[in-house]
């Protein structure tokens, strides 16, 4: 009998999905009545031995069970559909890795699968999230390979500090810094942040490892992680291998970018000044008209070339019940729309979990990255710029004389020729780090464990910047090359106690955790710049004289520590639930006296459809829950602010003294107290769900870095408490399922965001705070005023009488600019933004579009005004018509009652000042620009399981093709509204919103296939 028991059986093999028809990991497949089983791989992939007869049972949290007999069909798919009753046993993997039920959830987080991040095909997984999380929004520096970005998490609420999230990935923080200019030794050409990027280190991260992302969006929410969470939190969740056979898995994608668009400008009127022909001081265009006898050249298309990017992924995964294993490598090749940028990166990982005893867990991961960028200058420093303003009438590939040297156009103040730029001035990165997480989990009791976990993150940046001795950059220096090496410490130790306490109480039961943990940040930067060099094609820190070599070394150090608690008092199966946190940190970087600061946090979940009256209802309103919650969270300052700090001195006779930043022992904690409301809404079964949220927050004691001091300290700069600042906002999520059908089914996410945000004073009442980063273009820069946004700018302006009209100069009849900055009614942050999100199936197939859509917000158009002052915009084509600036003559009469009308006659093709002096940068800020971009689209067809299945060893199988940024629907005349003119290291309310010689994002398509085997 056993024999012909043993001879039925098979090995029955298929996919689990979800009712969307997505892949669905971590599924529980068994054999009723038997105690083990297998799970759902990360594609959904199963395999069980059973015999005919016996039957499987497929389960997973949230959905209904399904039971299939075994008969002869070795290849079953199955579709669990979500049961609205089990829906309270969602765990959500919230602060320290703890997985809280859904419904005692009392304040606002979003989760994101990690395959819809991953099959954009994006490099860098936080551009993935741009329009997917109400509140988030995403800002790349550009289209370049490599190029940093930026994620805030419900606006910009400091004026001078990171206002970025923490990063956590497996329970461990990780580093997510972008190199700062301020890195280097750079003397001669401080090389600001404006001209160069530098990759965020969320880039080493391979989107193809990460089963999901949830965003903690408020303090409220990452309260327990400390200081750090203060802009909210990440949780990234990489994948584990799933119990069962072995399987592999291949993935590659082929993508090409092309460059869709470039600014448009006039080609009707040739190099000159002043309706005269001929080089001057630097190529203007207010010559006279082309005569056509002269041929003429597509600078700008011939420029760009096609990008083409190659991605591979390969992974291992299986084991048992008892112990799992998962090995994944990844490579990608980029070449960029510029020439000589591109892209090489590398991962490995392999993640393990082991039930070591039935007491003892051990759960571990490896991510070893390495990364190669090779990229070109940006904005005033790159070739954007110079390839606009070339002459249309000399073919710019044409860089190099015969004898190699650099070709020249005889202009005193020679504008750099792209090609040459590309080719002779370069920035390269080289970047390979390790981050491991390692836990350990005791089971101490049945109600009492013991969780700890270990994180070190340590990675080698270097960053080499080439400005070549012909280049217009760096004539006058004779050329210079920096080199600079990052190495970066970050160790994490923290133990949490986690109890669960049934029943203390009728009708009440209690959770727990309490615990420690220290974090110690080591950072060390080893610089040296050389200028003049000895030969000038010779990239060597050597290639100079002793006297034109200069170094840089610089340490910092930071070490957290804190003690840390949560309670969670559930009442009636959670009808209310009531969380309670507190934490104290013991911060490095402040004073001895103000090293310690506790705060607290407060949340309330009210899940009201679990009381009487609404039973009658669930039919229609399947879940209802309110909530509500408060809380404090410290932030420290930045090292080395407390006491002066001593540092080499380049004046006569050398030696040390103290730098620019001046000292201040009495720095505090700054305090952000925030407060939301909030509702959880399913309706229909589980057919409508819907987020809607209220929050505010304030910033108090805010610690601002950059404040000028009085010379008479000795120092220029100095960091100081005072500064207070406010955000508020709405957000909403709402996801539908219009059809759900057995072969087709229509799944639908909005998400909406509206926030504000005020600086309400600075320290010592001072009337404005800038950042100098962003000051890099005329007479305009990023800052923050009392009483206004902090997304402000603030410029010169044209001077007014009392009575509001123009000030005209007598001498030349232009406009008269003012010497001071003042706000100008700016706000660069948007009213709203919205996400539509929309996913279809049909059997295998499956069709997928994300729409990212912003209403209002500000943009300084610098490249526009650039065009301008230069006589290439189309706006300046009319410089033959005479006309009078309407205002009065500053002739001493502007306030009288009779103010001197203005009657100066100006014809611009003769006076051309009237563009290049008479226009401001202020006049060139586009107010209220609205966008729509179709920001990704996706179409899978997944091969069937039962024709697979003829192959004998193809287990799953799937093309897919996928097109980023098609196109967007603007009133911004730019290139590109979603712009940022500095790099991800940028703090305070940085460079977002400036466009100036930036690439727009290039449109992509991608095609591509997986294989499970």
């Amino acid at each position: 009998m056993c024999s012909q028991v043993f001879a039925q059986q098979l090995t029955v093999t298929g996919k689990v999905f979800d009712e969307e028809k997505r892949p669905l990991p971590g599924a529980s497949i068994k054999i009723k009545g038997l105690p083990n089983g297998t799970s759902s791989a990360g594609d959904g992939v199963y395999s069980i031995k059973a015999s005919i007869g016996q039957t499987i049972v497929f389960s997973f949290i949230g959905t209904l069970s399904q039971e299939i007999k075994v008969g002869s069909d070795r290849v079953i798919d199955v579709v669990l559909k979500n049961d609205a009753s089990q829906l309270s046993e969602v765990q959500i993997t919230g602060a320290l890795g703890i997985k809280s039920p859904k419904r005692q959830l009392g304040s606002a987080s979003q989760t994101v699968d990690g395959t819809d991040v991953a099959q954009t095909q994006r490099e860098n997984f936080i551009n993935g999230l741009q329009g997917r999380v109400a509140g988030v929004d995403v800002v790349s520096s550009s289209g370049m390979p490599g190029a940093s970005s930026q994620i805030f998490i419900r606006g910009i609420s400091s004026v001078s500090s990171n206002n970025q999230p923490l990063m956590v990935i497996d329970g461990v923080p990780m580093d997510n810094s972008a190199r700062s200019t301020g890195d280097f030794a750079g003397r001669a050409f401080s090389q600001e942040n404006s001209t160069a990027d530098f990759t965020n280190r969320s880039a080493d991260i391979n989107p193809e490892d990460i089963e999901s992302y949830n965003i903690l969006k408020g303090p409220e929410a990452a309260a327990l992680y400390g200081i750090d969470a203060a802009n909210g939190a990440i949780i990234i969740t990489t994948k584990r291998g799933k119990a069962g056979d072995g399987r592999i898995n291949y993935n590659n994608s082929i993508r090409i970018d092309q460059v869709t668009n470039a600014p448009e400008i006039q080609t009707e009127y040739g190099v000159g000044r002043n309706g005269v022909p001929g080089s001057g001081y630097s190529i203007y265009y207010f010559g006279p008209k082309y005569d056509g006898s002269v041929p003429v050249y597509d600078n700008i298309s011939n420029f760009f070339e096609t990008s083409v990017t190659q991605k591979h992924n390969l992974s291992f995964e299986g084991g048992s019940d008892k112990s799992t294993y998962r090995i994944s490598s990844s490579y990608n090749g980029q070449n960029g729309v510029v020439p000589n940028s591109d892209v090489r990166s590398l991962s490995l990982v392999a993640s393990n979990t082991t039930q070591i005893k039935p007491w003892v867990k051990l759960d571990a991961a490896i991510t070893y990255s390495n990364s190669n960028v090779n990229s070109v200058f940006k904005g005033a420093g790159g070739p954007l710029l110079n390839l606009l303003v070339w002459p249309a009438t000399d073919d710019a590939k044409n860089y190099l004389n015969p004898d190699g040297t650099r070709r020249t156009l005889n202009f005193d103040n020679e504008s750099e020729n792209p090609y040459f730029n590309v080719n002779k001035n370069w920035i390269k990165q080289k970047n390979s780090r390790i981050l491991t997480a390692v836990g350990l989990n005791f089971t101490l009791t049945k109600w009492l464990n013991l969780d700890t976990k270990l994180g070190y993150d340590t990675y080698s940046n270097g960053a080499d910047m080439l400005r070549h001795p012909e280049s217009s950059y760096a004539r006058t220096v004779g050329g210079t090359y920096d080199e600079s090496v990052t190495n970066v410490r970050n160790l994490t130790l923290r133990s949490t106690l986690m109890g669960n306490l049934k029943d203390i109480l009728p009708k009440f039961s209690m959770r727990f955790n309490v615990g420690m943990e220290t974090r110690d940040d080591y950072r060390k930067t080893n610089s040296m710049q050389v200028e003049n060099f000895l030969d000038p094609n010779f990239v060597s820190i050597n290639n100079a004289a002793a006297a034109s070599r200069f170094s840089k070394t610089t340490i910092t150090q930071r070490r957290l520590m804190g003690a840390y608690g949560s309670f969670v008092f559930s009442y009636d199966k959670d009808l209310l639930a009531l969380t309670l946190t507190g934490r104290n940190d013991w911060s490095s970087t402040l004073p001895v006296q103000n090293q310690s600061f506790f705060y607290p946090s407060a949340s309330l979940a009210f899940n009201f459809t679990d009381l009487t009256p609404f039973q009658g209802f669930k039919s229609i309103l399947s879940e209802g829950k309110l909530r509500a919650s408060i809380a404090r969270v410290g932030r420290d300052a930045s090292p080395y602010r407390v006491f002066p700090a001593l540092e080499f001195k380049e004046t006569l006779g050398g030696g040390y003294g103290y730098g620019n930043y001046g000292p201040n022992p009495d720095l505090v904690p700054e305090m952000i107290t925030s407060y939301e409301f909030g509702g959880n809404f399913s309706f229909l079964k589980d057919r409508i769900n819907v987020d809607l949220t209220y929050y505010s927050k304030k910033t108090d004691n805010q610690i601002i870095g950059g404040i000028r001091s009085s010379y008479g300290t000795g120092f220029i700069l100095s960091q100081m408490n005072g500064g207070s600042t406010k955000n508020w906002g709405y957000e909403a999520m709402v996801v539908g399922k219009p059809i759900l059908k057995d072969n087709f089914s229509w799944t639908t996410t909005v998400n909406f965001a509206a926030q504000r945000s005020v600086l309400v004073k600075l320290p010592q009442d001072l009337p404005e705070t800038y950042n100098s980063d962003t000051w890099f273009y005329g007479d305009l820069r990023s800052a923050s005023v009392p009483g206004l946004p902090i997304t402000s700018f603030t410029s010169r302006f044209i001077e007014k009488n009392n009575n509001g009209e123009i000030l005209i100069s007598p001498a030349n009849g232009l406009p008269i600019a003012s010497t001071t900055y003042i706000p100008n009614g700016s706000d660069r942050w948007p009213d709203w933004t919205m996400g539509i999100n929309n996913r279809f199936t049909y059997k295998g197939f499956s069709f997928s579009f994300l729409l990212d859509i912003r209403k209002g917000g500000d943009v300084f158009n610098g490249t526009q005004h650039f065009l301008t002052t230069r006589g290439l915009a189309p706006t300046t084509l009319d410089r033959e018509r005479p006309r009078i600036i309407s205002g009065v003559l500053k002739d001493g009469l502007q306030n009288s009652d009779n103010p001197t009308r203005n009657n100066i006659t100006i014809i611009p093709y003769l006076a051309d000042s009237y563009y290049i002096l008479g226009v401001q940068p202020e006049m060139f800020i586009e107010k209220d620009v609205n966008y729509l971009r179709l920001r990704d689209l996706t179409f899978n067809y997944t091969l069937p399981s039962k024709l697979l299945a003829r192959t004998g060893f193809i287990k799953s199988a799937r093309v897919f093709t996928t097109i980023t940024d098609l196109f967007i629907i603007t009133n911004y005349t730019g290139l590109d509204p979603a712009t940022n003119g500095n790099n991800a290291a940028v703090g305070g309310a940085g460079g977002f919103g400036m466009d100036y010689g930036n690439f727009s994002i290039p449109t992509g398509f991608n095609i591509g296939f997986s294989i499970g085997l």
